[in-house]
C-alpha cells in the first residue's frame, strides 16, 4: 500500500471513529432527556456462531422485521451459495471418480465449470435446471452425506427448497433471511427499543477479540454475549492448530471474561447448534471423548454432554466480579429466541453468579 493509500485508509478510519463516537454521546443525551433505560450489550465469538442470526432475529421481533424489497435483495446472495456448495459437491465427486447417476449430469457439471460464484448476480433459469437435476442424482446425495458436516449448516434447507427458490418469481421468505450465512466484516451497531429500554448491540465481527482498534465500544457495556458453535467440537479451530473450535472458543471466553473492559458486566454464554451436536453424536459421525478425553460420561448422552460443556465454559470465566449465565437457543427458531432474549432480560434484572439455564 502507497503512502497516499495509507494515510486516505487513516483518514477514513478515523472519521468511521469519530462517528461512531458521535453517535454514543447523541444516544446518551436522548436517553438521559428521554429517561429511557439503556442496556449495552456486545456480541462476541467465533465467526459463524451465530451472532449475526441473533441481531436478525431481534430484528424481525423488535425491528420491524424485512421489507419485501430487502428480502428481495438477499436473492443473489442465496443464489451464489447454492452454486458454491454444488461446485463443491461435484468437485469432491470426481476427485472420488465416482460417476453421476444420471449420465446427462456429466454435461451439467461442465455447465456449472463455466459458471463462476461472482458471475451469479441474478435469476437464471439455466443454472437453476442445473441445480435441481445435480441434486436430484443419487451421486451427489451421496456426496453430501460425507461432506455434510463440512458444508453451512443451512445447505440442505435451500436445496431442500428447490422448487420454490427456483421460481422466476422467488422473494426469499424471512427464515430464507435467518438460514443464510451472513459474515460480519466490520463494526456493526444495532438499536433496539423495547418498552421503556433502549437495546443497543455492538457486534465487532471480522476482527480479532482484544483488538485496538475497537477498545473505545467497550465503554458502559452491561452485558456481554459470548455465542458458541457446539457443532464445532469436532472442527479445527480458526486460530489455532493445535485445538480444535469449541476448545478455540473457551479460550477465547477466558480470555475476553478476564479483561478489564469485561470485569463488572453480566456475562452470558449462548449455545447454538445444539441440534447439529446431537446428529453427530447419535450417529456416531465424530466421538465427544476423542476431542475432550476429560469428559467420562457416555458419548451418546446429549445431555450429559451439554452439561460438561457448561461447566467447562462457567471454569473458563476469569472474572471474580462478573456474573455468568449459560444460556441453549436455536436461533433460527423465532419464537425461541423470543423465549431466550426474555430470560437474558430477567437475568439482567436479577442476575445470580453462575445461574445457569438450559433450553435444550
Amino acid at each position: 500500500m502507497d503512502w497516499f493509500s495509507l494515510r486516505l485508509a487513516e483518514f477514513r478510519e478515523r472519521r468511521r471513529r469519530r462517528a461512531i463516537d458521535e453517535r454514543i454521546r447523541h444516544e446518551k443525551n436522548s436517553m438521559d432527556s428521554e429517561n429511557v433505560t439503556r442496556q449495552n450489550f456486545i456480541l462476541l465469538g467465533f465467526p459463524q456462531s451465530g451472532k449475526s442470526t441473533f441481531l436478525k432475529q431481534l430484528r424481525i421481533l423488535h425491528g420491524g422485521g424485512y421489507t419485501e424489497s430487502q428480502r428481495r435483495e438477499m436473492r443473489t446472495r442465496i443464489y451464489q451459495m447454492m452454486v458454491a456448495v454444488m461446485k463443491l459437491l461435484v468437485e469432491e465427486l470426481v476427485k472420488s471418480s465416482v460417476s453421476f447417476s444420471d449420465p446427462v449430469n456429466e454435461h451439467h457439471r461442465l455447465s456449472l465449470d463455466e459458471i463462476t460464484v461472482s458471475s451469479v448476480t441474478g435469476y437464471h433459469q439455466s443454472f437453476m435446471d442445473i441445480l435441481i437435476s445435480l441434486w436430484n442424482d443419487d451421486a451427489i446425495k451421496k456426496s453430501f452425506q460425507r461432506q455434510s458436516m463440512l458444508l453451512p449448516t443451512s445447505t440442505k434447507y435451500f436445496f431442500d427448497n428447490l422448487s420454490r427458490i427456483s421460481g422466476a418469481d422467488y422473494v426469499p421468505t424471512e427464515h430464507d433471511v435467518l438460514m443464510l450465512a451472513t459474515p460480519t466484516t466490520s463494526v456493526e451497531e444495532h438499536v433496539f427499543e423495547i418498552d421503556t429500554k433502549r437495546y443497543r448491540m455492538t457486534e465487532p465481527g471480522g476482527q480479532r477479540p482484544l483488538s485496538t482498534n475497537w477498545f473505545q465500544l467497550f465503554a458502559d457495556v452491561n452485558c456481554m454475549l459470548y455465542f458458541v458453535d457446539l457443532s464445532g467440537f469436532d472442527q479445527p479451530c480458526p486460530w489455532s492448530d493445535h485445538e480444535n473450535a469449541l476448545e478455540g472458543a473457551r479460550a477465547l471466553f477466558a480470555t475476553v471474561s478476564g479483561s478489564r473492559w469485561f470485569c463488572h458486566c453480566t456475562h452470558l454464554v449462548m449455545f447454538s447448534r445444539q441440534d447439529v451436536m446431537k446428529e453427530k453424536l447419535l450417529n456416531d459421525f465424530s466421538s465427544f471423548q476423542k476431542c475432550f478425553p476429560d469428559y467420562t460420561g457416555p458419548s451418546d448422552d446429549c445431555q450429559e454432554v451439554f452439561c460438561f460443556i457448561q461447566m467447562m465454559f462457567i471454569k473458563a470465566d476469569a472474572s471474580e466480579t462478573s456474573d455468568v449465565h449459560c444460556v441453549f437457543v436455536n436461533l433460527t427458531d423465532t419464537h425461541n429466541t423470543r423465549f431466550v432474549f426474555q430470560i437474558v432480560q430477567d437475568i439482567l434484572r436479577r442476575p445470580t453468579r453462575c445461574n445457569c439455564c438450559d433450553l435444550l
